[in-house]
Order: structure tokens, then C-alpha cells, then sequence
């Protein structure tokens, strides 16, 4: 299970969808976006 992590990106949205899309086979979505600077998935 993942906690949490913290990645620097140089473009929100294109990592968003990135993440979105590598994270979705193990039953991740995404959630929310808290700030500049957060993006929060959950299972």
C-alpha cells in the first residue's frame, strides 16, 4: 500500500494525467487537488 510520496514536476497536468494513467491498473483514481502543489489519489 502506498502512504503517501512526494514528487517535483515541471507540468501539473501532464503529470496528473501521467500518474492517473500508471496508477490506475492497481485501483488508484484520482481524488482531489489540495493546493499548488498537491494531487491526491486513493484506492
Amino acid at each position: 500500500m502506498i502512504d503517501h510520496i512526494g514528487i517535483a514536476v515541471g507540468d501539473f497536468e501532464v503529470s496528473k494525467q501521467l500518474y492517473a494513467k500508471a496508477l490506475a491498473p492497481i485501483g488508484y483514481s484520482w481524488m482531489a487537488n489540495r493546493g499548488a502543489f498537491r494531487c491526491i489519489f486513493t484506492a
